[in-house]
């Protein structure tokens, strides 16, 4: 029966990062900072490229 706790376990641990993780990917001031940081000059030299 420990396989069973292992999945149980494994499940929470999902639900939980993906709460957090939308929780912060939702935040305007972490999706600023990172649109700013890498998104930007991705999207800024594939535009001069072309």
């Amino acid at each position: 029966m420990d396989i069973q706790m292992v999945v149980l376990i494994a499940l929470s641990v999902m639900l939980v990062i993906k709460i957090i993780y939308l929780v912060v990917f939702k935040r305007p001031e972490q999706e600023d900072d990172h649109s700013h940081g890498h998104h930007s000059h991705s999207r800024g030299h594939h535009h001069d490229s072309r």
